[in-house]
């Protein structure tokens, strides 16, 4: 598991949520385009994942520091 060091969370999220461009870029630039996880480059092919469940914790789907990106593999 790569450490990721959050930037400032993107103005878009609380507009847009989580899966704009925007907060995507973002996610990319903060983990060097790699999966938290395995640390793939991540490429085209990963998605928005969240570390506290959404099912769980509803008021945590658009909060910046529970949103990661992680590969599909």
């Amino acid at each position: 598991m790569i450490r990721v060091l959050k930037s400032e969370e993107p103005k878009e999220l609380a507009q847009k949520g989580y899966s704009c461009d925007e907060v995507k870029q973002a996610l990319l630039d903060d983990q060097y385009e790699k999966c938290y996880l395995c640390e793939r480059h991540t490429d085209l092919d990963y998605e928005v994942e969240h570390l506290e469940s959404q099912h769980g914790a509803t008021a945590k789907i658009n909060k910046w520091e529970n949103l990661f990106l992680a590969c599909k593999y």
